[in-house]
């Protein structure tokens, strides 16, 4: 069984269904941290884990991973998947000193993320090259990429967990007179929520908004909501965590939007068969944008224009039952097809053996 050590700055909950399949397959070793530099804490994991101390942080731009064992971790019998991250330095560190002793690496990470440009984006750019194997985020960023050595993961959630929850549920989803929109995410700047609110007053009393997440910014977003006389349209729910508390918000929705970044939330509505309203500037959004399609999973607009996310949202409204049910069944088909734990190993197996 070959060893496979696997360095991240947290283990989140998506990623746990995924880690607990590769350790079916491989002998894993997690290097983490039970809170990672962005505040995201780690989830319980019964594989072999070696937790770090945190991060050293050098003005918020350069990291350390503290408790790094990095010169144990040097054993050619391993292949070392270090975290794609410039600004970890000690992970730049461990790549560099893999390639000198010849032992295997797999660059993981984004090929960029929302806004990523600049001098730490051609850092990132140069770093994967030392690596024996790039793997990105979606086979979008493996096409920008362009090299034999570059594979994509789709990054996916854990598709029967939120099955069973569907399935458990006392609500059936159906369509009704209002629109009813969900946005999914933590409540930061990140979001634009604060667009979304916004919008609201410029649409009709029968579309409605449920958020679910928590932030920062949640206060303001409720006051701004207050002021602009839309709080009775929208339903905060706050952080929620348990899948099943998640299903009873997700069956009563209709469509998804994400005004801001749209990341892994796009694809935890598509498992609900929630179709997407997302602003079309591919450059600022996560890399899971790729898994929209135009027409056929959602509909897009012009990024931080009022008039054309309107125009989104109404054309969504007036839509007939027999065409919102077709974008649902192609939300549930971009998730059944690809964009789930069970592909994600299966490619990643592809990265592991062409290195083998």
């Amino acid at each position: 069984m070959k060893k496979i050590l696997i360095v991240q700055p947290s283990i989140p909950k998506y990623r746990v269904p995924f880690f607990n399949y590769l350790s079916k397959k491989y002998n894993v070793v997690i290097y983490s941290n039970k809170t990672d530099f962005l505040g995201v804490v780690s989830q319980k994991y019964c594989g072999n884990v070696v937790w770090g101390n945190g991060f050293l942080s050098f003005k918020n731009k350069i990291l350390w991973h503290k408790g790094l064992p990095i010169f144990s971790m040097l054993n050619k019998n391993t292949i070392v998947v270090v975290n794609g991250n410039p600004r970890v330095l000690n992970y730049m560190l461990l790549l560099l000193l893999c390639k000198m002793k010849g032992i295997k690496t797999i660059w993981w990470g984004h090929g960029w993320s929302a806004g990523s440009c600049g001098i730490l984006s051609s850092i990132r750019i140069k770093m994967m090259e030392i690596a024996n194997c790039i793997l990105v985020y979606t086979d979008y960023e493996k096409t920008k990429i362009n090299k034999k050595k570059c594979f994509a993961l789709n990054n996916g959630l854990n598709s029967s967990e939120i099955v069973n929850a569907i399935n458990d549920s006392d609500f059936r989803h159906d369509f009704c007179a209002q629109t009813r929109m969900v946005f999914v995410g933590r409540l930061t700047k990140k979001s634009n929520l604060e667009f979304l609110i916004n919008a609201m007053k410029y649409l009709p009393e029968n579309i409605k908004l449920s958020v679910i997440g928590d932030g920062v910014l949640k206060e303001t977003f409720i006051n701004l909501a207050d002021e602009l006389k839309v709080s009775d349209r929208i339903v905060w729910h706050g952080a929620i965590y348990d899948e099943k508390l998640i299903a009873s918000v997700m069956l009563k929705s209709d469509v998804f939007v994400y005004p801001g970044s749209v990341g892994l939330s796009l694809i935890h509505a598509y498992n609900y068969g929630l179709p997407s309203i997302i602003h079309n500037n591919r450059e600022m959004h996560m890399p899971e944008y790729a898994a929209f399609i135009e027409g056929y999973n959602g509909l897009g607009y012009d990024e931080m224009d009022t008039d054309s996310f309107c125009r989104a949202v109404l054309s969504y409204s007036r839509l007939s039952n027999n065409e919102k049910r077709k974008l649902r069944d192609n939300a549930f088909n971009t998730v059944k097809t690809d964009y789930n734990i069970e592909s994600m190993v299966l490619r990643f197996e592809d990265a592991i053996n062409f290195i083998s």
